[in-house]
This record gives structure tokens, C-alpha cells and sequence, in this order.
């Protein structure tokens, strides 16, 4: 059974957030959400979770780091493994099917994705970021500075947060997070950069990882020009994935 967490400070992601928890295949889920602004309307995400099966909403003061969020968003989990969901990218529909399996077959503790998929709807194109880091443990401290698993991707044993809680703040959780894990002796790995797609508009100014577009297309490698992703981004089945 997974539990999905999702910290989010945006009224306009709530469809986004539904369609990604609703959009997987595995069965034996439940989805928690934590609004990260007073001034968020907690009526309309609670009537929202109404539709689906498992849903619960929390609401916190912008005066709570994202890190903390995170944690109290494990502690509310019911189930023994955690996908931590972004409330702006995009998951396929074997997206924790996909995730588990490799937890499983890996014999890790931390799962993610190193090598990602971005997606700049303004710009309509895809591309590869950072490259050839799929299919291997991330166990170095000298790796992780530059090889650390993307936040959106992280999927672990809910067993870990006791020991390795998320740091109080803001920016570099996912690093930090990989970085403490590896400290502990956790076994940290990277899997392949299907199933899922970092979504990266030029005009929002709310990433939490504040990095120029144009930088990063510096270091991506084109896919395609595209106003449908979905195509590229498919894995194939595997077996046993729907739980």
C-alpha cells in the first residue's frame, strides 16, 4: 500500500493534483494533502477530495517550512510507503506501479529519479535532463552534490522518516534528504527517468528550484517539439506492478 503526500501553496494546482492521484493504476493507495498557506480555500480542496476514495487535506501557515510540511505529511500516512508528488508535474498512470517494483527489485530504501524528462509547455518542448543517471545506487557523498534524486520522484520506506526526518526548510530538500539517507547507511538509487515529466513554465516564478530556463536547457538534451509528451515518456508493464 502507498501513501501519496503532496504540499502545495496553489489553488490553481488542485486539478492537477486530483488527475495526477487518480490517473494510477495501483489500487491500494491514499493521497494526503497538506495546503501550505492560510489564505488557501480548504472548503473547495475538501470538496474536491469528496470525489475520490482516500483523500485526506490538511492545511498549514505559510510560517511552516516545506521540510516540515513534508514530515507532517508522512506522520498522517497509513501506509508503510511514501511517493511524494509535486503539485505542478505530471505522473503516468504506472507511475507508483513503476516505482514500486523498483523499490522492490533494487533492494533499496530510496527510490527516484536522478535523469528526468522536463517539459516547457510555453516553449512546447521536451527534453532530457541530466543524462546517463539512471539504473544505479547513489550511495557517494561526492555524487550526490550533482546526482541527488529529484524531490517530485522521491518514493521510500515510510520507516526511514524516524531517522532521517526532512530538514526545517525551504530550498535543497531533495539533496539534503538524499545527502542524510546515505549518512545513515540507507541505500539510495536511481531509476529510469520514464513515467514521469518535470513541468517547467517560463512565466511561474514559484519554482522552489530557482534556476534560470535557459540555463537549464544548456544542460538538456531535446526530445521533441511537442504538444503531447505522454508518447515519450512510456515504459513498459511490468510485471506483478498493479499491487
Amino acid at each position: 500500500m502507498i501513501s501519496v503526500i503532496t504540499c502545495t501553496m496553489r489553488d490553481a494546482c488542485m486539478k492537477n493534483v486530483f488527475e495526477n492521484y487518480e490517473r494510477q493504476q495501483f489500487e491500494k493507495k491514499e493521497l494526503i494533502i497538506y495546503l501550505t498557506r492560510e489564505d488557501m480555500d480548504r472548503s473547495k480542496w475538501e470538496e474536491e477530495s469528496s470525489r475520490f476514495d482516500n483523500v485526506s487535506v490538511f492545511q498549514v501557515s505559510e510560517r511552516i517550512s516545506l521540510g516540515a510540511c513534508l514530515n507532517k505529511a508522512v506522520q498522517q500516512a497509513r501506509y508503510d510507503l511514501i511517493a511524494n508528488f509535486e503539485d505542478d508535474d505530471y505522473y503516468s498512470p504506472n507511475y507508483l506501479s513503476e516505482s514500486n517494483a523498483v523499490l522492490i527489485q533494487s533492494g533499496a530504501d530510496i527510490i527516484g529519479k536522478t535523469t528526468v524528462y522536463l517539459y516547457m509547455p510555453d516553449r512546447k518542448m521536451l527534453t532530457e535532463f541530466n543524462s546517463n543517471n539512471e539504473h544505479q545506487f547513489v550511495n557517494d557523498q561526492k555524487r550526490i552534490g550533482s546526482q541527488y534524486l529529484q524531490g517530485g520522484t522521491i518514493f521510500f520506506k515510510k520507516e526511514i522518516i524516524n531517522d532521517v526526518p526532512f530538514r526545517d526548510q525551504v530550498r535543497e530538500l531533495d539533496r539534503l534528504f538524499c545527502q542524510d539517507c546515505v549518512a545513515k547507511g540507507f541505500k539510495v538509487y536511481s531509476a529510469g527517468k520514464e513515467s514521469f515529466v518535470y513541468i517547467r513554465n517560463d512565466t511561474d516564478g514559484n519554482h522552489t528550484w530557482k534556476v534560470p530556463n535557459d540555463l537549464i536547457m544548456n544542460v538538456s538534451r531535446l526530445v521533441a517539439y511537442t504538444d503531447d509528451f505522454r508518447p515519450y515518456i512510456a515504459t513498459k508493464d511490468i510485471e506483478g506492478e498493479n499491487g
